[in-house]
């Protein structure tokens, strides 16, 4: 996903509380990841906004 508004409209679809992640491959066996909870479709617009632009 690369949009915030796909974010808000999936957990539209959803209902109730979702989960909002990203992960990244970061060298040979690193990872590196964000993890963000909403409790609906504004909070998840919000989150993936936040998410996106951490990587």
């Amino acid at each position: 996903m690369t949009d915030p508004n796909e974010a808000a409209k999936v957990a539209l679809e959803i209902g109730g509380p979702v989960v909002v992640r990203s992960q990244i491959l970061a060298g040979k066996r690193g990872k590196g990841g964000v993890i963000k909870f909403a409790d609906g479709s504004d909070e998840a617009k919000e989150a993936a906004s936040r998410v996106l632009s951490m990587v």
